[in-house]
């Protein structure tokens, strides 16, 4: 086996090691409303604007131009703070994104109250075309339990690996979330 083949299966199985269980009360099986889903899809072109390394200190403030805002549990025992990461939302369709994944730049998570994992894995479609994704069904690799399905491309500078999954327990309630990291 070669070098580059023995990481990516390292990754694969680092990534199914830490991805969430799947809560099934927390899966959408109706999905969410169409307006909601535009702005999704709008949050995920920033995502995707923003994806090389020169940009990444862009995306914040482009989302913060649309009207994305702080994110803040509604259960009261937990704290955004410890995410190490930025979350906000945009109020009215109540779309989440969450930048930077513990601590890093690279991850751009869009979630959305009552997305289905159908809605999830097309929303992440722009991405997966972007960077010519090919599926880890095609590569005859398995997926975590949360993940519809998992795609790796190619960026400028690194791989990309794209996910569609089922639920997000950032939303605390059914929907889903698509994540575009290197």
């Amino acid at each position: 086996m070669n070098r580059h083949k023995a990481k990516c299966i390292m990754f694969s199985l680092m990534l199914s090691a830490c991805a969430p269980a799947v809560d099934e009360e927390l899966i959408s099986y109706f999905g969410a409303a169409e307006e909601n889903i535009n702005e999704a899809r709008k949050a995920v072109d920033i995502c995707l604007k923003t994806s090389n390394s020169f940009a990444w200190d862009l995306r914040e403030s482009m989302f913060r131009q649309e009207g994305y805002v702080e994110a803040v549990f509604e259960d009261p025992a937990r704290d955004i703070e410890e995410i190490r990461a930025v979350i906000l939302i945009e109020p009215e369709t109540e779309v989440v994104v969450q930048l930077g994944e513990d601590g890093g730049k690279s991850g751009c998570i869009v979630g959305l109250k009552g997305m289905s994992p159908r809605q999830s894995h097309d929303l992440a479609l722009p991405w997966v075309r972007h960077f010519d994704g090919v599926s880890n069904e095609d590569r005859g690799q398995g997926l975590t339990p949360n993940a519809i399905q998992v795609w790796r491309g190619v960026g400028t500078q690194f791989q990309v690996f794209i996910m569609a999954y089922k639920t997000w327990e950032i939303l605390e309630t059914q929907g889903a979330a698509v994540r575009l990291s290197q």
